[in-house]
């Protein structure tokens, strides 16, 4: 196996046995929607490790925690999601805060403008104070 190879294996290996908070929020959502999905999928062609991955979609879930909010962080964030929409993949984003506090919600909020044909209706966000009165 070449370096390479065993580099990028590792570095799978620790960020999959290291899933943030956040990402366990929201697997439970992503798993209620009935499509096949991973969480860390290796994309060897492009050297990165999404957070999750909607094989039969294309879709790319990155969950993102606030580091990300950084001009440095932003600007990386746009090139790899440019990257990924190169090779064919949509990029959905939401914050660690999000996932965490109303994951259903959340998934269905980032997702809903795909428009996905899912096997299972996304869940809908419930209502903000603000929207029922």
């Amino acid at each position: 196996m070449s370096a390479f190879a065993n580099t990028f294996l590792s570095r799978w290996a620790k960020l999959y046995a290291q899933q943030t908070p956040a990402e366990a929020a929201l697997e439970p959502a992503i798993a209620k929607l009935g499509v096949r999905y991973r969480f860390q999928h290796p994309l060897w062609g492009l050297r990165l490790f999404p957070d999750f991955v909607l094989l039969d979609h294309r879709v790319i879930i990155e969950v993102d925690d606030p580091s990300h909010r950084t001009t440095k962080k932003r600007r990386e964030d746009a090139e790899r999601t440019a990257r990924l929409q190169a090779a064919g993949w949509r990029v959905v984003r939401c914050w660690n805060e999000e996932a965490l506090e109303d994951p259903h919600g959340t998934l269905a909020r980032i997702l809903s403008p795909l428009k996905l044909s899912l096997p299972v209706q996304a869940p809908q966000p419930e209502p903000t104070p603000e929207e029922t009165e």
